[in-house]
């Protein structure tokens, strides 16, 4: 193993500022509507975010794989958002596995109004993400007042905090565990009243005011 330490020097006085990003609800331009072909009496678990490497939906696959082999029945997963770097493999794992491939609907991109009426009638979201700069679609679920089973690692934590259910980005079974424990709708509805009585959702304006002290915090 190997350490590299590197000394920094900041010029006398100065200071680091966190300014954390917004969890409010997206401004909609009209009533939120069902994206085409989705069944609005099915239930389901949305996930929202590029199909790339980094996001990690082959962890969902995995779940859904380990829940077919066990004969376990889990929610459709509905999946947002376009085809990115590396996600061949995983796309096609989703797509062709028999044992997986009816349970999930790749929606591609999606409109605003589309988006929120994906999370206000999922049954809950997921965002197994190995590493993020902040993590938006955790806060856009609690926002929602939708719990989100989410990954313990880099930002993520950060977004919501207890309002999140997290696991190892490397641990199917972990997931699988949870999506069950959600199954049952009282855990379901302690896990939501959780949300609405702890979590607050932190405005664009106000990162906009916080962006504004800390630059001229810097600036005197």
């Amino acid at each position: 193993q190997f350490v590299v330490q590197e000394r920094v020097t900041r010029p006398a006085g100065s200071s680091t500022v966190v300014v954390r990003l917004a969890t409010e609800r997206a401004v909609v331009d009209g009533e939120p509507v069902p994206p085409h072909g989705v069944d609005p009496d099915e239930s389901f678990v949305l996930g929202v975010g590029t199909l790339e490497i980094r996001k990690n939906h082959h962890l969902l696959y995995q779940a859904y794989a380990l829940a077919a082999s066990r004969g376990i029945t889990l929610p459709m997963l509905y999946l947002v958002g376009r085809v990115g770097w590396l996600a061949d493999a995983t796309v096609h794992l989703l797509t062709l596995d028999p044992a997986v491939a009816p349970r999930v609907r790749l929606l591609g991109a999606r409109t605003d109004r589309e988006l929120a009426w994906l999370y206000e009638h999922c049954r809950y979201s997921v965002f197994p993400s190995y590493a993020e700069g902040w993590g938006l679609p955790v806060g856009e679920s609690a926002a929602h007042g939708k719990v989100c089973i989410t990954t313990d690692r880099s930002s993520i934590p950060e977004v919501v905090g207890a309002c999140a259910q997290y696991v190892s980005p490397f641990d199917a079974a972990a997931l699988l565990d949870r999506m069950v424990e959600l199954a049952d709708d009282a855990t379901l509805a302690r896990l939501e009243a959780d949300i609405a009585r702890q979590f607050t959702a932190r405005t664009w304006d106000s990162v906009f005011a916080d962006l504004c002290a800390a630059i001229g915090v810097h600036a005197r």
